[in-house]
């Protein structure tokens, strides 16, 4: 413990001696007179040029942007060299969940979504962001002041134009209004002081506007991690889509809307008199799905989706899409995607050797099925692509430290206990049955040490006697730890790994597993005690709430939710959760330091102090990094990767062709 705070002191005079500003960009350099954007000539689908000729549709330079953004890959040339492709066709996709709009194909996710800064797929030292959406963005020198250019002439699917008119009602009228949002989200909020961990300012952004085009977050302080922040918090992600098209949001709000009309959506929806708010959030829900409502909200993304029924999506190009390709042809090159939604992964994999998939991660990532899908690769015309991320297990093993169960409790804060339990598992066995062996050991947690007979005798230095039956007993009583998961694919299989590593040393462990949405609402309602979860460690984080015990965009974390929820509160009469202890609060103190500073070399120190203490506490145990991901393409599709780190967040599937 004094090492690390020595540590963390002479991080703090570190940021303060070597913090960096901002600044604008210089000029753009000036385009060639032969490239599509310099001359203005752009080429389109057959599908939209029919439209066109017909007066359907403006011609293809009206509907661009005045600079489109030029659609590049995020791999190095030896995972794929992209090639001008052709238009048509439609991609044929699987899902493995009807409650969602998508079907829950995420392969169909990570075709709809967008950043509006975008990236690398992981934010390691000294790495930068991009325009995408955004055409451009600049921090002020002082950290208080990040401006965003939008692109002139964007549109939305419907055509309508995409400016400050919609950052503006989307701030102001949303995300500021208490009917809609209980709370401004963190982090368009004044960050915490560095120095103390004391009370945050929590002032919202200041949101200056300058023409149609142009607009800024303004600080009372330096808040040099906003943009970065914002990156990963304002996607085309499902409801994440934080900046709403306002003629289309204003016919829901009861500020805006035809009072006659308000009244009369909100009745037929069910809803009591007056409850607009919950008519707006359900059409917010819903997305751009049509599902028999006239709710079809006008997207950014390169497709709309045409057809919400049991069994199928249907979605068909955006043509008023945003990117071209560098011969000045709009994307996207695939005309339509089909999602088949089917029960589970074992379904989807049927599908796939029957022959009924283009591309698909979510079948190939059971390791059961992946000899089966192999076996069928010649014979259905597709290939398996390995993407190398380097990412951690998605199923980490995770104590929820605030779980209220007293007994738990007695076992779970005591950090012999937790060293215990990792030391009873061997995270080779681990990675040769639930990865069949293609994974490499933990190295961002290094938690490595495996030593059963150590193990024991920690368990016995505790008072964990056994009974007659050998399992290990607390007060009197067998201890049996419930340890329940979710149902995606590694999950299960893991926890059936550890439980029965763990029963070895005598501890007795119930493993149940639920559907996704019941096991969040069990999460979310502090009702877990072991889980299994994906923490995606990057070299460093750019969020690192799940780190700090949050439940992460239902992605990961429960090790310490009640104790987040009081740090969140904290300034309120009565804040939530439960107090922490005063490690805790340390945590914070790291976290801060590495999401404030923008100096390389300090937020690479405070990450690394944050990494050794999170090896050191055993909040939840490590159990491979390195996980390579399963991708089925079909040999028809052009632009595929080769392999490459992070197939879905890197490649762009706009540029999917068929050849």
């Amino acid at each position: 413990m004094k090492k690390i705070f020595l540590i963390f002191v002479t991080l703090l005079l570190a940021s303060a001696l070597f913090a960096k500003g901002g600044q604008e960009p210089a000029a753009s350099a000036e385009l060639p007179a032969e490239s599509p954007l310099a001359s203005g000539s752009f080429n389109e689908a057959p599908m939209l040029a029919a439209r066109v000729a017909s007066g359907d549709l403006p011609p293809v330079d009206e509907r661009l942007p005045t600079n489109p953004r030029v659609g590049e890959v995020k791999f190095d040339a030896e995972w794929l060299v992209p090639k001008i492709g052709t238009y048509g066709g439609t991609l044929r996709l699987v899902g493995t969940n009807p409650e969602k709009a998508n079907g829950g194909s995420s392969a169909a996710a990570w075709i709809l979504n967008e950043y509006y800064l975008d990236g690398p797929y992981k934010f390691p030292i000294g790495a930068y962001m991009v325009p995408n959406v955004f055409e451009d963005f600049y921090v002020s020198t002082d950290y208080m002041t990040t401006t965003i250019v939008m692109r002139e002439g964007l549109k939305f699917s419907n055509g309508e134009p995409f400016t400050t008119e919609d950052i503006r009602f989307w701030y102001e009228d949303i995300m500021n209004n208490p009917v809609l949002m209980a709370k401004l989200p963190n982090f368009l909020r004044a960050p915490e002081s560095i120095v103390s961990s004391g009370s945050p300012t929590g002032t919202p952004a200041k949101l200056v506007l300058d023409g149609d085009y142009k607009f800024s977050f303004v600080f009372d302080i330096p808040y040099p991690k906003f943009i970065s922040t914002m990156r990963w918090n304002c996607s085309l992600w499902g409801t994440n889509n934080y900046f709403k098209p306002d003629a289309f949001y204003k016919q829901f709000h009861v500020d805006y809307a035809d009072p006659a009309d308000l009244a009369a959506r909100v009745e037929a929806e069910g809803f009591e008199t007056g409850e607009w708010n919950r008519l707006f959030n359900l059409v917010n829900s819903r997305g751009s799905s049509v599902d028999g409502t006239d709710y079809d909200v006008p997207v950014l993304s390169p497709y709309v989706q045409t057809k919400n029924v049991p069994g199928a999506r249907q979605y068909e190009r955006n043509p008023y899409y945003w990117k071209i390709d560098a011969e000045g042809n709009q994307l996207p090159y695939i005309d339509y995607l089909r999602v088949s939604v089917v029960n589970d992964t074992d379904a989807a994999a049927l599908k796939i050797i029957a022959g009924e998939v283009d591309i698909d991660d979510a079948a190939m990532g059971v390791s059961r099925n992946q000899e089966l899908i192999a076996e069928y690769a010649d014979e259905q015309n597709y290939s398996i692509v390995w993407d190398t991320i380097s990412l951690s297990s998605p199923s980490e093993v995770v104590f929820n430290l605030t779980n209220p169960d007293p007994r738990w409790q007695k076992v779970a804060r005591d950090i012999r206990f937790r060293y215990a339990l990792s030391l009873a598992v061997n995270r080779q066995k681990v990675i040769d049955i639930v990865y069949d062996g293609k994974a490499g050991m933990p190295r961002t947690i290094p938690h490595l040490e495996y030593d059963v007979a150590k193990a024991n005798d920690i368990l016995d230095s505790l008072g964990l006697e056994r009974d007659r039956a050998g399992w290990r007993m607390l007060d009197g009583e067998r201890l049996v730890i419930p340890f329940e998961v979710s149902d995606k694919p590694t999950h299960l299989p893991t926890a059936e790994v550890v439980a029965g590593e763990w029963e070895a040393i005598g501890i007795k462990v119930d493993v149940k597993q639920y559907d996704s949405n019941y096991w969040i609402e069990l999460a979310e309602s502090n009702q877990l005690y072991i889980l299994t979860n994906h923490f995606g460690y990057p070299e460093m984080p750019t969020m690192a709430r799940h780190y700090l015990g949050a439940l992460n965009n239902n992605n990961a974390g429960t090790w310490g939710l009640e104790w987040y929820k009081w740090w969140m509160s904290r300034t309120e009469p009565e804040p939530d959760g439960e107090y922490p202890p005063p490690e805790y609060f340390l945590m914070w103190e790291m976290e801060k330091l590495e999401r404030e500073s923008f100096d390389a070399e300090v937020k690479a120190a405070a990450w690394e102090n944050e990494r050794i203490w999170l090896t050191s506490q055993y909040y939840w145990l490590s159990m491979c990094d390195d996980v390579p991901g399963p991708i089925m393409a079909s040999n028809d599709l052009g632009n595929v990767p080769s392999g490459g780190p992070n197939f879905w967040a890197v490649a762009g599937g706009e540029i999917l062709y068929f050849k």
